[in-house]
């Protein structure tokens, strides 16, 4: 019984030894990740408003007038449809207001992006401005390109004298 005895304290000490070992390699694996953490780790940056400037004072409803009624550039007042649809707006509603539907309100906010993109991608502003009075139907069709593809598009685009039809 004796011998019982010792084997079994022999097993609980070889236990004791490994399940250490295990607690100290599982301590040792949540050091590195937490090391990989930390170098990953970007602190939150909240995103810009999506309102430009000179919009941002407006109400709601100050903000439906302009759509309703074309104030300013299309690529300026673009940014107003994801705002107001933040607010609580839904597209019918937005365009049973402003009389835009649903399908031009995507249109704009989409072409507002690649126009956007083009602008930060320094892309020449001369065939930028190209776009300002209704390009934005020519800009949606070249969402789906890279940055790089969308620039050399747009210049295509201008220097074909494209419209949206093609011709």
């Amino acid at each position: 019984m004796q011998g019982l005895g010792i084997r079994r304290e022999k097993q609980r000490e070889m236990f004791c030894r490994s399940s250490s070992s295990r607690s100290a390699a599982k301590a040792l694996e949540v050091t590195r990740f937490n090391s990989q953490q930390q170098q990953v780790y970007q602190p939150f940056r909240p995103l810009p408003s999506p309102i430009p400037s000179k919009f941002r004072s407006l109400d709601a409803n100050g903000r439906l007038e302009i759509l309703a009624n074309s104030l300013g550039l299309w690529f300026e007042y673009a940014p107003l449809i994801p705002s107001l649809t933040q607010e609580g707006f839904t597209p019918l509603t937005i365009e049973e207001i402003t009389s835009i539907s649903s399908v031009e309100q995507n249109r704009l906010v989409v072409a507002a992006k690649v126009n956007d993109s083009l602008v930060q991608s320094n892309t020449d502003l001369e065939i930028v401005s190209e776009f300002d009075l209704g390009g934005f139907k020519l800009l949606y069709e070249i969402r789906l390109l890279s940055v790089q593809q969308r620039a050399a598009a747009a210049y295509f685009i201008i220097e074909n004298k494209l419209d949206a039809k093609g011709t």
